[in-house]
């Protein structure tokens, strides 16, 4: 019935389907992986950015700590000096308590005059004398 060129052609017929149908395919997965591709591209620009912003932000962070490390032996130091100064003003409270009370009033004074220099009192020749908070008083 059929002869043998018709079952070459067949043949053909099917290895050209076979061909065109992995073609196609292959097309497909091409432009399939092309947009997957710049898709990656666009992520890992943006983690670069990211990465980049993280590491600006760490060597902030570490001058930052650094500048607190330094704040942290300074007040240290302060407390230190501060709790020497309040030794002694026991001592001299216990002794001479009168001329202590003097001291912490004009002390209060000074202080009270900064609160209301802090919230516009007008500056005067006697303010100049006042050492709790001197950076009020600069002219």
């Amino acid at each position: 019935m059929f002869g043998l060129n018709n079952y070459m052609l067949i043949a053909l017929g099917v290895i050209l389907f076979g061909f065109t149908s992995y073609f196609l395919y292959s097309q497909h997965v091409i432009k399939s992986l092309n947009k997957q591709a710049v898709t990656y591209e666009i992520s890992i620009e943006q983690q670069k950015k990211t990465i980049d912003s993280l590491k600006v932000d760490v060597e902030l962070i570490k001058r930052l700590n650094t500048e607190l490390a330094s704040i942290n032996t300074t007040s240290s130091v302060n407390a230190a000096k501060l709790a020497d100064t309040l030794t002694k003003l026991e001592r001299t409270a216990t002794t001479r308590p009168t001329l202590v009370e003097h001291f912490i009033n004009e002390a209060v004074k000074d202080r009270n005059r900064c609160f209301e220099i802090a919230t516009g009192s007008q500056i005067t020749e006697k303010d100049e004398k006042n050492r709790v908070c001197p950076h009020f008083v600069k002219r």
